[in-house]
């Protein structure tokens, strides 16, 4: 068996279309459509070579994230320092300003989302 790519990434939520709104005009994400059925209904974010973000509803999900280190979306961006330059005047939680990663070779930075979802940004370039 051999896995070929990741097709979605699903962030489950309470209040999805606030979330996503997030995503959308904090992120800048485009969005490429919306699923709205009685029992599945969110926003859908896609990236090159067919990889999606999914941003729904979800019956036992309320609030914020219980656990928020135990999963975090990583970003490829061009420069972490422009993402940070771009979200540092936003109400945004930073939780590492941009530097090189320890295990070297690229640089991150990292955030959570209004309901506590970690998101890492990383780039060769600063």
């Amino acid at each position: 068996m051999k896995i070929k790519k990741i097709g979605w990434i699903c962030i489950w939520s309470g209040n999805y279309k606030t979330l996503a709104n997030w995503y959308r005009d904090v992120l800048c994400l485009e969005v490429s459509g919306e699923l709205n059925l009685p029992d599945d209904s969110g926003v859908i974010f896609e990236f090159n070579e067919g990889t999606n973000l999914f941003i729904g509803a979800h019956t036992e999900v309320a609030g914020k994230n219980k656990d928020k280190y135990r999963a975090m979306l990583d970003f490829d961006v061009e420069s972490v320092s422009e993402i940070y330059n771009n979200l540092k005047d936003k109400d945004v939680t930073i939780v590492r300003k941009p530097s090189l990663s320890p295990t070297k070779g690229y640089y991150a930075m990292t955030i959570f989302d209004p309901e506590d979802n970690l998101i890492q940004f990383e780039s060769i370039n600063p």
